[in-house]
């Protein structure tokens, strides 16, 4: 038996690809680096993580080395960076 599925008719309003969440890491970055929390660490890294969650999406369609290598960038940005929370935390 069929059923009529309705789809919405408008696409979101917000899009956020990867040109979106490495300008926002750019941006947290600087907010990191002016006020160092825990929630500041926090959104950098989440911001980072959706960097290289896009880029293995990608990656998976264009198998280009340097979509690896911006993985690897963002990766290697913040080395241990679980100490980072421990460090922003004491100081708040």
């Amino acid at each position: 038996m069929a059923h009529a599925v309705s789809f919405p008719s408008r696409t979101p309003s917000e899009h956020r690809d990867l040109a979106f969440w490495m300008k926002r890491t750019l941006e947290e970055l600087a907010e990191l680096r002016s006020n160092p929390t825990a929630d500041t660490v926090h959104d950098i890294r989440v911001a980072l993580r959706r960097c290289r969650s896009v880029a293995a999406a990608i990656q998976e369609i264009d198998p280009h080395p340097d979509w690896q290598e911006m993985r690897d960038c963002a990766r290697k940005l913040f080395p241990g960076n679980d100490g980072m929370v421990e460090t922003a935390s004491s100081r708040t």
